[in-house]
């Protein structure tokens, strides 16, 4: 009789651990070349897109407002100590509709921006010169 006994699936329990089997405790993969592709829709762009993922909450002065806020909080909420930056404060904001006035005037005048940030108007002006054909596929 053996000193040690051992059972059998303990000896398979640490080869699994020592070849890192039991890491693995999610499914594989699925094999891609077995899985046949299924066309739903037609493989093509659309001729526009549109406008609605374009709206940004995009805030203009939020570091100009949070170092004004502190001051007034500071300050016991005295405009008076707080000059400075509520001057800083507003021509922050005075900076940020000027800018959003010019870009509104450039997208009323047709002229197309150069840059990886377009507006929807003039992506649809740039899709419109390239159309698509249909049933090329």
């Amino acid at each position: 009789m053996p000193l040690i006994t051992m059972r059998q699936t303990s000896v398979l329990m640490n080869k699994r651990v020592l070849l890192g089997w039991q890491s693995r405790k999610a499914r594989l993969p699925q094999n891609e070349k077995k899985v046949p592709f299924e066309m739903m829709l037609p493989l093509e762009l659309r001729d526009r897109v549109s406008g609605k993922g374009g709206r940004t909450s995009e805030v203009g002065c939020v570091q100009e407002m949070t170092i004004l806020f502190a001051c007034l909080k500071t300050n016991e909420f005295n405009e008076g100590a707080c000059a400075k930056e509520i001057s800083n404060f507003n021509n922050c904001y005075k900076m940020h509709l000027d800018k959003e006035f010019q870009n509104k005037q450039e997208r009323q005048k047709g002229g197309v921006s150069i840059g990886k940030e377009l507006h929807s108007r003039e992506l649809n002006v740039y899709l419109k010169k390239f159309p698509v054909q249909k049933g090329s596929l």
